[in-house]
């Protein structure tokens, strides 16, 4: 459960990042993107999901936005925590937004716990999804299976759009499906009979997804992953480290390919780097960041390699 709600959660933050520029219109009343904000608010491992310069309601801001697949008990606090220091570092007034995107008890009395700072508290399920077909928002099309008012009719010309829009990068197309296939098997907004007819138009993608590169490399190391974790039943606790180090091994090869195929003129800066990181899901997260990574200050930045 754990490790799925991390994916959950990682594939959110990745869809916000990848199309911050559309989403933040949409789900946030009179604001527009302007650009991105370092993150880097407080030393590691504490970091917002993402900061980004936008105008909301006349005014230039900073956005502090958190996805989540679900509660968690001290979210709001750390939010508390990032809303001061950016206004703090920026001198200005500051948005924060807390979007759930799975139907939960959403925080109902900031003040009960002591917290006054202004925070705008989404559930996507409180959304009208067909307004952003209607509007034919395509950057929110991914996001739909969590919203409300959506059906199988509407899921499917979702899917349609999606595949005539992104005709040209089957890529992010391939991404696209992913995410929505995964939101889609978690939601409770859209009904099982629903549900059914849909999987079954993705199905008819299962040949993209297997030929996009982006999807073969991670697909390849999670589905490894998950078949050393079946393995682990009845293993010796020698072979059970055994096999955790070729994992890492294996994600660490992924993070330099990653590497090889982006920004190869930092491979041998990077390399030391990427042989140091031990953790399976950061290594995973790294190769995802990597292959998205607008430019090679982005890069060395999630390697926490200072800048020449």
């Amino acid at each position: 459960m754990v490790k799925k709600r991390q994916e959950y959660d990682s594939s959110l933050k990745s869809i916000f990042k990848e199309d911050v520029e559309c989403i933040v219109p949409n789900i946030l009343e009179d604001a527009t993107y302007i650009e991105m904000l370092n993150i880097e608010a407080i030393p590691m491992p504490k970091r917002m999901d993402g900061a980004w310069w936008i105008t909301h309601r006349g005014k230039k801001k900073p956005l502090n936005i958190e996805f989540q697949a679900g509660p968690e008990p001290k979210i709001v606090r750390r939010m508390l925590v990032y809303h001061a220091i950016l206004g703090y570092d920026y001198d200005t007034e500051v948005v924060s937004l807390l979007v759930f995107a799975f139907r939960c008890d959403l925080p109902a009395s900031l003040e009960r716990e002591g917290i006054t700072f202004p925070l705008i508290i989404l559930g996507m399920w409180t959304l009208d999804g067909s307004k952003y077909v209607q509007e034919q928002a395509i950057c929110m099309y991914t996001l739909l299976p969590t919203m409300g008012n959506v059906d199988a009719a509407l899921l499917l010309q979702s899917i349609d759009e999606m595949v005539q829009y992104y005709q040209k990068n089957e890529a992010k197309l391939a991404r696209c499906l992913l995410w929505f296939q995964t939101f889609l098997e978690r939601t409770d907004t859209v009904t099982q009979q629903d549900k059914r007819e849909v999987e079954e138009r993705l199905n008819n993608f299962e040949q993209l997804l297997e030929e996009s590169q982006w999807v073969q490399k991670h697909r390849a190391i999670w589905k490894k992953q998950d078949l050393a974790e079946g393995e682990k039943i009845g293993i010796a606790k020698g072979e059970k480290i055994g096999i955790d180090k070729g994992r890492v091994k294996e994600a660490q090869q992924i993070v330099l390919e990653a590497l090889q195929e982006s920004y190869p003129v930092l491979l041998p800066l990077a390399r030391p780097q990427v042989l140091q990181i031990q953790d399976l899901t950061h290594l995973r997260r790294l190769a995802i960041q990597i292959m998205k990574a607008a430019d090679e200050p982005t890069v060395l930045n999630l390697l926490h390699i200072p800048s020449a």
